[in-house]
């Protein structure tokens, strides 16, 4: 028969209830956020939102995935669709990243 009683119970934001010989590198969990860049144009009755409206700290999110973007024949990123706008996006995004209650958080692409 198997059991629950030798799992340790996750405690949030961020660290498991675990031993206090077990490394905090093995311990540490990560909260991922994913953001559709086109939410800012939906329409008011939908929620809109913006990169810079993500209560990063409110979530706990350790890391965010922003969608998303192209990959050029020379290696180099791109606009999602040649959509200029998207730059502009993603900086705001990758901003989020410099707001005293964000330290540590981690931004990705898809």
């Amino acid at each position: 028969s198997s059991s629950n009683e030798d799992v340790p119970a996750l405690i949030y934001p961020g660290k498991a209830n675990t031993p206090p010989h077990c490394s905090p590198s093995t311990t540490d969990i990560i909260n991922v956020g994913y953001y559709q860049s086109w939410a800012k144009y939906r329409p008011s009755d939908c929620y809109p939102l913006h990169a810079s409206d993500i209560n990063v700290k409110a979530f706990g999110h350790t890391h965010l995935i922003y969608s998303f973007a192209g990959i050029s024949g020379f290696g180099k990123l791109e606009p999602y669709n040649g959509i200029m706008d998207e730059v502009n996006l993603f900086r705001e995004f990758n901003n989020l990243k410099k707001h005293p209650d964000n330290r540590g958080l981690k931004t990705l692409i898809a």
